[in-house]
């Protein structure tokens, strides 16, 4: 693959998480939320917000995918909604 070639890794990643062994819910999240970094270099913030919630949703319990959206949502909305997010992740890092 072609450095920044994000198109060709949206594929190969949506691939990935609909194939039948992609049952690994750390690696599915790591997936989503790469696939959220692609979408927003592809300037589509829409689908990358949708992949960022599922990566959170993929692995509730886990920072990473917390953190991500609240960097995300840090250059779209109020405080509130950083605030939110940021509290989310640090309430799944005891």
């Amino acid at each position: 693959m072609q450095s920044g070639d994000y198109t060709e890794a949206v594929f190969t990643l949506r691939r990935f998480l609909h194939d039948v062994h992609s049952v690994w819910p750390d690696t599915r999240c790591d997936a989503m939320l790469l696939l959220a970094q692609c979408c927003l270099h592809k300037d589509n913030r829409a689908e990358a917000e949708r992949w960022l919630l599922r990566a959170c949703a993929e692995l509730p319990r886990s920072p990473k995918p917390w953190a991500q959206a609240a960097a995300f949502y840090e250059t779209l909305l109020p405080q509130g909604a950083v605030f939110c997010a940021a509290r989310a992740a640090a309430a799944q890092n005891p």
